[in-house]
């Protein structure tokens, strides 16, 4: 499967939106979001992620919900940035937001260029969600989600790197186009593999030394 590419300019991009948003945008007020709540969205406004993260998702015809993709800190999201309808926002962590206008936006070079940067991180995104949904295996499909997951939200801890988001099986699920209990097994089988580790908190941790690929067969 494809990796998702990453700029050689993400990491200074993205503190250079920071520290745009903390000068320029201090006096206007955050919006906070619980987890699971959903984030009303607007045609004239988007929304930036100043801390936490969101899943965006659509319903299918059956009325299922399925995963688009995921906002990360400094993460630019909204209806106008989507062709997809119904297109739903809703937070996977307590998340704050900044809400910005698109004129906002037009009057702000950095924010423009920001905005097009994670537009096209988006695009990568959205094409490695696509890409695993081609996998044949329901293991080999989890695992490349939860590399996409690390690479979007994992922290390094010591050797090893830790998840910042606390996904529900039936979230995975969806995410990946298998069943819950399948999720539930597998992440089982994972840990028993030593590829994964779940803490006291339900974090998900991959340890250092850990297998990349899994084994298995029939699922």
């Amino acid at each position: 499967m494809p990796k998702m590419i990453r700029s050689p300019l993400a990491s200074s991009t993205d503190l250079e939106l920071r520290r745009l948003l903390e000068a320029q945008y201090r006096s206007q007020n955050l919006e906070s979001f619980r987890t699971n709540q959903t984030i009303p969205l607007q045609p004239d406004r988007l929304w930036v992620v100043y801390r936490g993260a969101v899943a965006l998702e659509t319903l299918l015809p059956d009325g299922s919900e399925a995963i688009l993709g995921f906002a990360s800190t400094g993460t630019f999201f909204g209806q106008v940035l989507s062709a997809v309808n119904p297109y739903r926002a809703s937070a996977l962590a307590p998340t704050d937001l900044l809400p910005l206008s698109i004129d906002q936006v037009q009057r702000s070079p950095i924010l423009a260029r920001n905005l097009l940067f994670h537009a096209l991180r988006r695009l990568d995104q959205a094409s490695d969600l696509k890409s695993l949904l081609t996998l044949k295996r329901a293991d080999e499909r989890l695992w490349q989600l939860l590399q996409l997951l690390d690479r979007e939200f994992g922290q390094p801890l010591g050797s090893a790197r830790r998840l910042n988001l606390r996904l529900t099986h039936r979230q995975l699920a969806s995410a990946a186009q298998t069943t819950r209990v399948t999720v539930t097994r597998l992440l089982q089988l994972f840990q028993a593999q030593g590829r994964i580790e779940i803490d006291a908190d339900r974090h998900l941790w991959f340890p250092a030394g850990g297998k990349n690929s899994p084994d298995a067969r029939g699922l």
